[in-house]
């Protein structure tokens, strides 16, 4: 065996362990080199192919593909990486990434290019599985928020009417012991009630569709009806419910009244619950470095 016989083999054994597929085409584009890995990705018998060209390997419209790419590289020296997806004899889909470069001679002319593909196929199909996960567990949440989205208006409805019927039988002569009793189960409707508004208030925000108003809006009647509402549960405690609204805050701000309520219904409620002695106070005050028109509410 003469020594360049030798240098081939040493090439061809070479190129046949490297696990990637790789191939080298002259400058007619037809093949000229395979390594073992190429056959086994494309499912072919490489001595099928050699001095052939893409469009013997695979169909007119990807091989046109890759015969686009082999025509700049080899119009100048240059690399291009690109993913293709290759169709096998046996109707198998292989997905690979493809690394050519332009081979040169050594005076510098261009003698053909070569290329390396490295197979994704297995991951594009990991990340099909993951988006019909991703898909499901969205469809699944989306069907969670409107179920919790539509009970919540279900049960709304009837607690408003249970509201309405109270408050009329308030306005009517009883007794002090009635009007205590009708006083607790208006107390008790009201703070269900604000759990119904807080649970269609999560679905909104699981399904992005949660929105802020701003209206015109007295501020002080909106703290003075929160304060009222949880009157008799800090009555109950022991506890002065106190709220000291600053005489620089503006008559009518603009904003969320009932978001704001929420908020100090929330806050105001969990100081009443862990507060075993004295009083709560509900403080609104300009804020220091603003323009005048925000305010900074605080429960202590």
């Amino acid at each position: 065996m003469t020594r360049l016989e030798e240098q081939l083999h040493f090439t061809e054994e070479l190129l046949d362990a490297i696990p990637l597929p790789v191939y080298v085409k002259d400058e007619s584009r037809c093949y000229r080199l395979f390594n073992r890995a190429f056959e086994e990705f494309f499912g072919i018998d490489r001595r099928s192919f050699l001095g052939k060209t893409v469009f013997y390997l695979l169909p007119d419209d990807v091989a046109g593909v890759h015969d686009k790419v082999d025509g700049e590289l080899l119009a100048s020296v240059s690399r291009r990486s690109y993913e293709a997806r290759s169709h096998r004899p046996d109707g198998a889909e292989r997905d690979g990434i493809y690394h050519k470069a332009t081979l040169t001679r050594r005076d510098g002319s261009i003698a053909g290019l070569i290329c390396t593909i490295y197979d994704i196929t297995q991951r594009k199909e990991w990340e099909k599985e993951t988006l019909r996960a991703k898909e499901a567990a969205e469809a699944a949440s989306r069907a969670k928020s409107d179920f919790v989205a539509n009970m919540s208006h279900e049960i709304r409805t009837p607690m408003n009417g249970i509201l309405g019927i109270v408050e009329l039988a308030l306005d009517t002569p009883l007794s002090p012991e009635q009007r205590e009793y009708l006083g607790v189960v208006k107390s008790s409707a009201e703070a269900l009630l604000t759990v119904i508004n807080d649970v269609l208030d999560f679905s909104k925000i699981e399904a992005g569709k949660l929105t802020i108003e701003d209206t015109p809006f007295e501020p002080r009647k909106v703290v003075g009806a929160a304060l009222k509402t949880l009157a008799l549960r800090a009555n109950s405690k022991g506890l002065e419910l106190a709220w000291d609204v600053a005489p620089a805050i503006p008559e009518v701000v603009s904003g969320d009244p009932g978001r704001l309520r929420q908020v100090l219904l929330n806050l105001v409620g969990n100081a009443i619950k862990f507060t075993e002695r004295g009083k709560v106070v509900v403080r609104a005050e300009p804020v220091a470095d603003g323009d005048g028109n925000e305010i900074h509410f605080s429960v202590s």
